[in-house]
């Protein structure tokens, strides 16, 4: 690997959307969009050339108070990784955005079946 692939690697590793405003769509079947939130803070881990990233989004003052959410903060894993032609930074079209509750309880799970290694305490 050259010194520019590395450099366009470690810019992917660095990118995970903190800062960045989150829209979402209406409802299915609409092309209508809105502001969900801001991404508040985030962890990712670089696989090869795609960084996967759970970022947790702060709502919106009228999202974080309407009764869908019920809650300030909601959890999105996501990916990044680079186009073919350009090398940009490109964002992975599908990602879940997760209640928190919802969230703690697939990491309960996962932790249940052993997935996750840590100590049961």
């Amino acid at each position: 690997m050259n010194k520019g692939q590395l450099e366009k690697l470690e810019r992917l590793r660095r990118y995970t959307g903190v800062g960045q405003p989150v829209t979402h769509k209406d409802d299915k079947g609409k092309s209508a969009r809105y502001k969900l939130g801001e991404v508040d803070d985030a962890v990712s881990v670089l696989i090869r050339d795609y960084n996967h990233v759970l970022q947790k989004i702060k709502l919106t003052d009228k999202q974080a108070s309407a009764s869908r959410w019920g809650t300030k903060y909601v959890f999105r894993s996501c990916y990044f990784t680079l186009a073919d032609r350009t090398k940009r930074i490109t964002w992975g079209q599908y990602n879940p955005i997760l209640y928190p509750w919802v969230f703690r309880a697939l990491i309960r799970k996962a932790q249940k079946k052993g997935w996750l290694g840590l100590s049961k305490a």
